[in-house]
């Protein structure tokens, strides 16, 4: 029989660990409101129509990986500003998003 790769799950915690450690600030400096902006900015959902109904909620997605990028550099235009397709590989590959 084959069995699928297995890992163990990782963590915001451990993922805010190694972005500390690859990449260095802004991730350094951050402290908790900075991470909680960071994770709801990669893995919020954003309105976008409201809802006929006003007891329903309206039609949600996430950002794409793209339009996740470009708040980042204009957020961080010293950080993200600088990385080319190479940083952002490894960036993606820390928080296990694929491209």
């Amino acid at each position: 029989y084959l069995t699928p790769q297995r890992s163990l799950p990782v963590t915001t915690a451990e993922k805010e660990v190694l972005l500390k450690t690859t990449f260095g600030e802004p991730f350094i400096s951050f402290e908790f409101k900075d991470w909680q902006e960071f994770w709801q900015l990669i893995y919020g959902v954003y309105e976008v129509e409201p809802a006929d109904n006003p007891r329903l909620p309206g039609r949600v997605r996430q950002l794409t990986i793209p339009e996740i990028q470009e708040r980042l550099t204009k957020i961080y235009p010293d950080y993200f500003g600088n990385f080319n397709q190479q940083y952002w590989n490894e960036f993606w590959g820390i928080l296990k998003i694929r491209q």
